[in-house]
């Protein structure tokens, strides 16, 4: 089969996906530690998020997803909560949409962030642009308890497009 794809190795670790953002999710993981199965997490969160028939976000999708599974995996937050938390994107790089805007340093997070974080945060040179409350990470997911086998779901209740069930 002819392909314009180069064929890729690497001594590290590899990544792959049907989108190069959760490739690069998946990559973050395992650059800072995690094992091949959190990377494989990640990336598949992403590329359910970022895929183009998926709920609404674009180039934010896979910050979120990221974001979420730090809260879940990293600060132990059950689904739930970490899907619930206050949620916050970077627009540094330049948009994958047109007119490919870029804010370098730009943080946007949902305006339920506490008045002490936000200081902070602008004291440390972030240019801050704060969104509406719940109003980013519009994300969904499913997980199974490896101890118990139990399986648990959640779902995010912004813009109030998300259902988990469960029997």
């Amino acid at each position: 089969m002819f392909t314009t794809r180069p064929e890729l190795r690497g001594t590290f670790g590899m990544v792959s996906s049907t989108h190069w953002l959760a490739s690069q999710t998946g990559m973050a993981i395992l650059e800072r530690g995690g094992n091949a199965i959190d990377a494989a997490v990640a990336a598949g969160l992403s590329v359910n998020s970022s895929s183009r028939t998926s709920a609404p976000g674009g180039d934010q999708q896979d910050q979120w997803s990221f974001i979420f599974y730090i809260a879940h995996a990293v600060f132990g937050l059950n689904l739930q909560e970490a899907i619930d938390a206050p949620m916050f994107h970077s627009s540094h790089f330049p948009s994958s949409f047109y007119a490919d805007e870029s804010h370098p340093g730009r943080l946007v997070p949902e305006n339920r962030l506490e008045p002490e974080t936000v200081r902070q945060l602008r004291d440390r040179g972030h240019d801050l642009v704060l969104d509406g409350s719940w109003s980013l990470g519009w994300l969904c997911v499913a997980g199974k308890d490896p101890k118990t086998g139990q399986l648990t779901a959640a779902a995010n209740a912004r813009g109030m497009q998300g259902y988990a069930v469960g029997r």
